[in-house]
């Protein structure tokens, strides 16, 4: 039988693990577990070429900032979302389709009222929809589109 001892690979991910749980030999508690991260802040959707104010009830969506917006060539379009930071908020980029339906490019990451997207995409008719998953209040939507500048 081999008794010598193996080595392992440990990555800065793995130690991270390890540090919370582990419990070493001497402990006579378990270690405190790691705080979930925390929600993202709400940000200042200034410097938008383009912005909205309206509010959401929870459930509610919007699109912004209107129905929908036309790109005549392609580029980036930058978009914001400042809510309130008790709510969790959804932002989502759509793009219509020749049949004239609705799909998604891009969204946001989720949790928190704090948003922003980017898309670099083709010319044509899109659309920002914001959802409210929880919480409820006022927000703003910053968007910058190819061919307009602020």
């Amino acid at each position: 039988m081999n008794t010598r001892p193996t080595a392992a690979i440990i990555t800065p991910a793995t130690a991270a693990a390890l540090a919370v749980a582990t419990i070493p030999a001497f402990a006579t508690t378990a270690p405190t577990p790691a705080a979930a991260p925390a929600r993202p802040v709400a940000l200042s959707c200034t410097g938008y070429f383009n912005t909205t104010v309206a509010g959401l009830a929870p459930g509610q969506s919007r699109t912004a900032p209107s129905d929908h917006f036309g790109t005549s060539q392609p580029g980036t379009i930058d978009a914001c979302l400042d809510g309130p930071r008790t709510a969790d908020f959804d932002l989502v980029l759509q793009r219509r389709d020749p049949a004239r339906a609705w799909v998604t490019v891009a969204t946001a990451p989720a949790g928190g009222a704090g948003k922003v997207l980017s898309y670099t995409g083709l010319a044509g008719t899109y659309r920002l929809l914001v959802t409210a998953i929880s919480g409820s209040g006022g927000y703003t939507v910053g968007l910058n589109r190819p061919g307009f500048s602020h």
